[in-house]
């Protein structure tokens, strides 16, 4: 079973993550896009089954659930604001996977990187993602429930 597998919650308020305000301004958010979800504090259930995965988010009145194949792009999906997306997840070990995003935000396709590691005994997970085209970063950690 992979460490990724089960119930996480954030650590802290996407607001007071590093980075958040230099991140979401390179994201091309709105000021309104940004007072909402600076107070968010995100669950995600993670479900595995070989290299067939899904994401369950649970951001308060936001949900979304997303099943994808790793190593490979997979089919445009939406995300939590209705834009389109499409990820390609990439296992770099059993600790550490990374999650390339490309996300169509008015009318212009935004690439993120996510890198997720876990970390100490496994209850915890470090999450850094990388806004590409500005290098802009943001970092938090999520807790398994």
């Amino acid at each position: 079973m992979s460490a990724f597998a089960g119930k996480w919650v954030d650590e802290a308020e996407a607001g007071e993550l590093e980075g958040f305000d230099e991140f979401t301004s390179k994201m091309g958010m709105t000021e309104d896009e940004v007072n909402k979800y600076k107070g968010f504090i995100g669950k995600q259930e993670t479900i595995v089954d070989g290299d067939e995965w899904q994401y369950i988010y649970d951001f308060g009145e936001h949900k979304s659930h997303h099943k994808f194949k790793l190593n490979i792009k997979n089919p445009t999906d939406k995300d939590i604001e209705g834009n389109d997306f499409k990820i390609t997840p990439k296992l770099n070990g059993d600790k550490e996977m990374t999650e390339t995003v490309e996300t169509l935000r008015n009318k212009i396709w935004v690439t993120t990187i996510m890198t997720r590691k876990i970390i100490g005994d496994g209850s915890r997970q470090e999450i850094e993602i990388t806004h590409k085209e500005s290098g802009a970063k943001m970092k938090g950690f999520m807790r398994k429930e």
